[in-house]
């Protein structure tokens, strides 16, 4: 390269003139059957050499592509200048005497191309095909050649070229060049343009960062070959975090090349954003990346006296330390740096026998070594071998197959447990983004105070006292306690701390304003990617533990804390002392779940935390005897001079003589430590326009950071004009109130429609054209934009804003840019629906599931309007929301509501559960306006509407919301009816009118009737919302006739479901709100309904860190329950709950672990609880010290089987009567040689006792005699109930039949003589989901696995289905399918016997 080298690549000689020293050209498209000594002569001839003219030296020959086709050369000359066109560098001859046969059968000339400029990729040598088993692909820099940068200088010698072919057997070397040159340039390509062009051509022939995170995220199958392929990368002063540009923006000054320079400046955000990204695409574990960087001063440009530049400048750093080797985490260490003691531009000028060629090539043959059995394992993820094809590619040799098949699945699974782990709007290592934007505020030379803190010293110098392992800094708002993190991070990490042994450091930094940020589930899913990171963590243990958890919970994002937060702790503990810093922790809304967890790994002398946070009050209580360490004033006061020295040096107008001095001193006085305070302060000192007014300013500084807010608003009223100062007010409102920090695009469009409304013209196309500089201008420093990103500039900014009483007491003029929560928050709803009615109109979505009619750049509010106007709804006041009322009741009430539905499912397939929370936060909203006779037909106004809506979208998606997940378009076909009931709302009769429903008719006797989604009408339950198929309760209420379920397993708060028999109707669920959604793995063990129907008592257990917890809820019931479907129905309450840790292992309950008897008092795992007034006393006499293992308990409450850890005897069971004066009876039976743990059950009366394992027996402790059932199963498990009069026992048993399918044997006993005989049996096709007994009706309900429920008479022999219609032996039935365009029809006759 002439700019870059100072050695010109001399190709435009005029004809006359000949250079000194001979120049390398590359010749393309040479014949493939051409040898080395035949190239000479046909070059010869085709350029017109007579004979002992020419001085062609043939440098090299290999294959172009594959060992087939054409060929390429490379060959050097010092005559050949003399007669090539000098105004070009590629030049075009005809072969003489070689044609070419086209496609057509024709004869042509065939052309050679001779070029100086290598372009493009370049063959240097062709190994033996059977011995090629590797690239080598040399990339050029910026300015650079793609030849003479790797040419010794003033020699013929290229190390790629000359040497490395026969130093590394087996590869193949290959240059690749591209017009980067900095003279006369005309292109105005950038980063993404060079990358793409690069990555077409290496997969057509058969890497700098962008090219590989290109690949990463192409979904071409070529592209994701080639990605895979890439095995190590070595960079030599590569910019990672940018270069010293300044020489070279002068050389380019006015050329369009000049933005690409721009991005190759220090602090670019093109780059951060490039290498953030990098460490994320390139992420197989068994990868090599190595970094050299440069210890020389290199030369600048510089532009001599007759306007010519060169690289002849002062001598500086070009790319330093820290830049070209800033990789991926973990690849930080000495193995992986390499300095080169040379300057920028000679790092890849190796000459013969260098001693860095040696260090370069012994890197390049150690990744020869492993490379091409790794590749191989990549292309095997399923275990079979490569295709000949890719064997052809990769070689031939197969050592360690299976060791690195399992690697290369683990890589696989690693990527999805990452997307798994990243929230919504972020890849997951956001985290490294938020640390890299902390840093990027700290000045040089700050923060170094703490490293001389006592408080910091004992904490980085102990080893294993609990006391001294937990520092939690804390410090006034404004203080830097971010940057601090940062900088902690850093200094923990980096080599210059060497007190201190290297330890793995995990970090987080909270923010406030961001879902995704402010949460102990973020917290624990960035922890969990940082382990999986962490060189120090063995990833295969920890990517299986993520994977199983991962497919347990079955959602493409992880949203438990618990045991995800466990799982961290659990490898956490396997580390040497781990450091974990949290930032914010005032600013996680839950950080009670984190801090026990944490403080917990502390006490085990397994981690090291600090904590950063304002000193609030819950962090007060949590924290109050743990090491703290307050940041003071004259620990930053240094800091702040430091940083003002600095920014009045770099302002034209601070640096002034008469004022630089009073500036830096009053300032940093006037501080008071707040680093925020004086970043404010300087912006308002940088508006002002002279020396006087900078000296007013002095005089008139503001106390604190809500003084300065106060001041900003102040001078904003007085500055802008009125519509400037309106486009102020409305945009600090959007930010401030916001769920997540908003892009400008969104911004701009919430603004566009709120100009649009106070104007009365939805026509008005009026965008936002403020760049970011003026949005910053308008909004005095309030906000920052970065990234395309608007947000507050600090959390007490929004503090500052929504403090409505502090603006009661401030100046009436600047009242308005303050930010009214509730009314604005109204306004915020309103404007989100109206955004949403323009969306949610027919033709919106593809009938397809894939969005055609709108795309998310062009709907650009959609993204955030679709859930969050629920969440602004709820934040609002009845009387504010009544303003919105005419648009929120045309959206409820029209099939609009039902396109917005399609568009959430569409845009979020996981959205069900927040669409659920979202719908029932609205419905709990309405309640406090909502009147009690609501429940007429005709109630009024927006609120009744509103809780109207609500709670039919939440049956709604409780019947339909498994379907909508996977056909969103499927909304449009339910039946109105079976969702909305006639009302003075209307909404049923606007959707009748509005759409057909014809796709799904049943034709019975001629006579058609609509066919909803769920095909057994009442018959089916609530669906389940946990993480097994099954009920962990199924009662029914023989009064009431209603059936009562829940859920065996759920993450997400407890919730009791009530549903009427005869009509399927349901109730509002009641949620059991102790329970957070994010909480622990909760497993209902049993419920009972009291005798009169009063009470239900549910058992739950759930285990966390430390043990097993053992939790009873009683709910007090209605008398009467409402299924009209108007009005709000609280039909329980909870009465009281009891929790118990138990140490021992649980066992599961059985059939009765709570109780109820006919005096008040109910009998459960911690003791006998009065109704009335809620007085715990325990029960047992006998349990022992090892805890409680399981409970049984009589219908009647008054004894029952207990069992604590030792307890049972051989072949038997413990039975205490606990009414007063009970006694305890042990039972064993000779025939069973083990303990029996498996199943029991307790009659009424405490008379019969059924336990089983390998036979059933029962007990009759009147007669003292014990029966064998028989015909009673003995494999599989099995469930009893008895009857109340004790007259009936009935066995259900989940087995298989011979064919190994799934079938559950019910089966009936009869009491005869204190004796129980077989009486019926009956067998149903897979396992039943949940079982309950009428015993008033002589009824079993069953549920199959598809959640229909069926029932038969346990009366009969032949358990007699009575809902069968037994006068009707055969039901013919036809039903018609219509195809959606109605151009096809199925018809499906069936004819059912008996």
């Amino acid at each position: 390269r002439r700019e870059g080298n100072n050695e010109a690549q001399e190709s435009s000689l005029g004809p006359l003139q000949s250079p000194s020293k001979p120049i390398t050209y590359r010749v393309r498209d040479l014949p493939g059957e051409c040898s080395w000594d035949g190239i000479r002569e046909l070059l010869d001839a085709t350029l017109g050499f007579s004979e002992g003219q020419s001085d062609i030296i043939i440098r090299s020959l290999a294959y172009s592509s594959g060992y087939s086709g054409l060929k390429t050369a490379t060959i050097s000359s010092v005559v050949l200048a003399g007669i090539l066109d000098e105004k070009t560098n590629h030049w075009t001859f005809e072969l003489l005497g070689h044609t070419q046969t086209t496609a057509d059968g024709q004869s042509r000339p065939r052309f050679i191309i001779l070029d100086s400029h290598f372009e493009g990729l370049t063959p240097l040598n062709s190994p033996k095909q059977q011995d090629h088993h590797l690239d080598v692909i040399a990339l050029t820099g910026l300015g650079g050649h793609a030849f003479t940068s790797f040419k010794q200088r003033e020699q013929d010698f290229m190390w790629l070229r000359d040497t490395m072919p026969d130093d590394l057997p087996g590869a193949q070397v290959w240059t690749y060049g591209y017009d980067s040159r900095l003279t006369a340039s005309q292109s105005f390509q950038d980063l993404e343009a060079l990358s793409s062009k690069f990555r077409r051509l290496l997969v057509s022939s058969r890497v700098q960062y962008t090219a590989l995170v290109q690949m990463s995220q192409d979904q071409s199958t070529e592209i994701v070959a080639t990605y895979r392929a890439i095995y190590g990368i070595l960079f030599f002063g590569c910019p990672n975090q940018g270069m010293n540009i300044d020489s070279l923006l002068a050389w380019c000054d006015g050329q369009p090349n000049q933005q690409l320079l721009l991005t190759l400046k220090h602090s670019s955000e093109r780059l951060r954003h490039l290498c953030r990204n990098f460490s994320k695409s390139f992420t197989f574990p068994d990868s090599r990346i190595i970094s050299f960087y440069e210890t020389k001063l290199s030369p600048t440009a510089v532009k001599s006296a007759d306007g010519v530049w060169s690289m002849t400048g002062p001598l500086s750093v070009l790319v330093d330390a820290s830049s070209a080797t800033h990789g991926r985490p973990g690849e930080d260490q000495a193995h992986h740096i390499q300095a080169l003691n040379r300057n920028h531009s000679e790092m890849v000028k190796f000459g013969r026998k260098d001693v860095d060629y040696d260090i370069v090539l012994g890197f390049l043959k150690e990744f020869a070594k492993s490379a091409s059995d790794i590749i191989r394992a990549r292309f095997s993820l399923d275990g079979k071998l490569p295709s000949s094809a890719e064997r052809d590619t990769l070689g031939d040799t197969s050592k360690n197959r299976h060791t690195l098949f399992s690697t290369s699945r683990d890589d696989l699974r690693s990527h999805e447990i990452s997307k798994w782990l990243a929230p919504a709007a972020y890849e997951c290592g956001y985290y490294q983004d938020d640390l890299e934007e902390a840093r990027s505020f700290r000045h040089e030379g700050t923060c170094r105070w703490i490293e001389t803190r006592p408080e910091f010293v004992k904490w980085s110098n102990c080893k294993d006292e609990a006391a001294h392992s937990l520092l939690w800094i804390h410090a006034i708002p404004g203080a830097g306690k971010t940057v601090l993190a940062s900088y902690l991070v850093r200094f923990l990490e980096g080599p210059q701390n060497l007190r201190i042994q290297p330890q793995p450091i995990f970090y987080f930094f909270c923010k406030n304003a961001d879902p995704d940020k402010n949460n102990a589930l973020a917290i624990a899913k960035a922890l969990a990617h940082q382990l999986i990171q962490s060189p120090q963590v063995a990833s295969h243990d920890i990517v299986k533990d993520l994977r199983s958890q991962m497919e347990s919970g079955g959602r493409s994002r992880a949203i438990n804390f618990r045991p995800l937060f466990e799982l961290v702790c659990s490898h956490l503990n396997k580390l040497s002392r781990a450091i974990i810093i949290i930032d914010a922790a005032d600013e996680c809304s839950d950080v009670d779940k984190l801090l026990p967890g944490l403080i917990l790994l502390t006490e085990k002398g397994t981690a090291k935390v600090i904590l950063t946070s304002r000193r609030e009050p819950n962090l007060i209580n949590i924290l109050q005897d743990k090491p703290g360490l307050g940041m003071e004033l004259e620990d930053v006061q240094e800091d702040i001079r430091h940083y003002l020295e600095y920014q009045v040096d770099q302002s034209q107008v601070l640096s002034h003589a008469r004022v630089r001095h009073r500036i830096t001193r009053i300032l940093n006085i006037r501080s008071k430590g707040m680093f925020l305070w004086v970043v404010l302060m300087i912006k308002e000192f940088e508006v002002c326009l002279t020396v006087e007014e900078i000296e007013d300013t002095l005089n008139s500084l503001p106390d604190g950071l809500n003084g300065v807010y106060e001041r900003i608003l102040t001078r904003l009223h007085d500055s802008l004009k009125p519509l400037r100062k309106n486009f102020c007010c409305r945009l600090l409102k959007w930010i401030a109130l916001a769920k997540r920090p908003l892009r400008l695009t969104e911004v701009g469009e919430a603004l566009r429609i709120q100009y649009a409304v106070a104007i009365d013209d939805f026509g008005n196309t009026q965008h936002l054209l403020c760049s970011t500089r003026e949005l910053e201008l308008v909004c005095g420093s309030l906000v920052t934009v970065k990234d395309g990103v608007i947000q507050l500039i600090h959390l007490s900014t929004k503090e500052f804003l929504i403090d409505q009483k502090r603006a009661s007491d401030l100046s009436q003029d600047i009242h308005a840019f303050f930010v009214r929560t509730q009314d604005d928050s109204a306004l915020l709803s309103g404007i989100c629906v109206m955004y949403l009615s323009t969306c949610c109109v027919p033709g919106t979505l593809a009938r397809d599931d894939s969005p055609k009619g709108w795309q998310m750049d062009e709907a650009k509010l959609l993204e955030y309007a679709y859930l969050n106007w629920l969440l602004h709804l709820t934040e609002s006041s009845s009387q504010a929301l009544l303003r919105q009322e005419p648009t929120l009741q045309r959206f409820l009430a029209s099939r609009n509501s039902l396109y917005w539905l399609e568009i959430c499912f569409t845009i979020d397939r996981e959205t069900h559960s927040t669409l659920s929370t979202h719908l029932q936060a609205v419905f709990n909203w309405c309640l406090p306006y909502t009147p009690e006779d609501s429940g007429s037909r005709s109630p009024q106004g927006l609120v009744p509407l509103l809780h109207y809506w609500a709670k039919s979208y939440l049956q709604l998606l409780d019947d339909y919301g498994p379907s909508l997940k996977n056909w969103p378009h499927e909304v449009h076909y339910i039946d109105p009816e079976r969702v909305f009931e006639p009302s003075g709302f209307q909404i049923l009769e606007s959707l009748r009118q509005s759409g057909s429903y014809h796709r799904h008719l049943v034709l019975k006797d001629s006579k058609p009737r609509r066919f909803s989604m769920i095909g057994s009408a009442h018959k089916a339950l609530q669906k389940y919302t946990g993480l097994t198929d099954h009920y962990g309760c199924f009662l029914v209420d023989e009064r009431r006739q209603v059936f009562f379920t829940l859920d065996k397993e759920v993450y997400t708060a407890p919730r009791i479901y009530c549903q009427d028999i005869s009509t399927g109707k349901r109730l509002s669920p009641i949620i059991d709100t102790e329970f957070g959604e994010n909480n622990c793995l909760l497993r209902s063990e049993g419920a009972t309904l009291s005798a009169c129907g009063q009470y239900l008592g549910i058992v739950y257990s759930w285990r966390e860190l430390g043990g097993m917890t053992i939790y009873t809820a009683i709910w007090h019931l209605s008398e009467l329950f409402d299924f009209s479907g108007a009005g709000h129905v609280q039909w329980a309450r909870k009465i009281n709950s009891l929790s118990t840790r138990a140490p021992g292992k649980l066992a599961m309950f059985s059939t009765n672990p709570v109780a109820f008897d006919d005096d008040g008092f109910v009998y459960c795992p911690h003791g006998r609880v009065d109704l009335t007034s809620g007085v715990q006393k325990q029960i047992s006499r006998e349990r022992k010290s090892e805890g409680l293992l399981d409970v049984t308990f009589s219908r009647d409450g008054q004894s029952a089987v207990l069992a604590s850890a030792g307890d049972y005897p051989v072949g038997g069971c413990i039975v205490e009567d606990i009414s007063p004066g009970g006694e305890l009876t042990v039972m064993s039976y000779p025939k069973v040689k083990e303990t029996i743990t498996f199943s029991r059950a307790l009659s009424s009366s405490r008379r019969f006792i059924i336990w089983s394992r390998h036979c059933c027996l029962v007990y009759d402790r009147f007669s003292q005699r014990t029966q064998e059932l028989d015909r009673a199963p003995v494999a599989g498990n099995v469930r009893f109930l008895i009857s109340k009069d004790e007259k009936i026992l009935l066995g259900v048993n989940d087995t298989n039949d011979s064919l190994d399918r799934e079938i559950t044997r019910i089966i009936i006993w009869r009491q005869s003589d204190s004796l129980f005989d077989f009486w019926a049996e009956k067998a149903v096709r897979g396992l039943l989901r949940g079982f309950c007994l009428d015993e008033r009706h002589n009824l079993l309900y069953m549920v199959s696995p598809g959640r229909i429920w069926s029932r038969v008479d346990i009366s009969t022999t032949g358990l007699i289905d009575p809902d069968f219609n037994s006068d009707e032996p055969q039901i013919s039935r036809t039903e018609y399918e219509v195809s959606r365009d109605s151009t096809r029809m199925i018809i499906l006759r069936r004819r059912i016997e008996k």
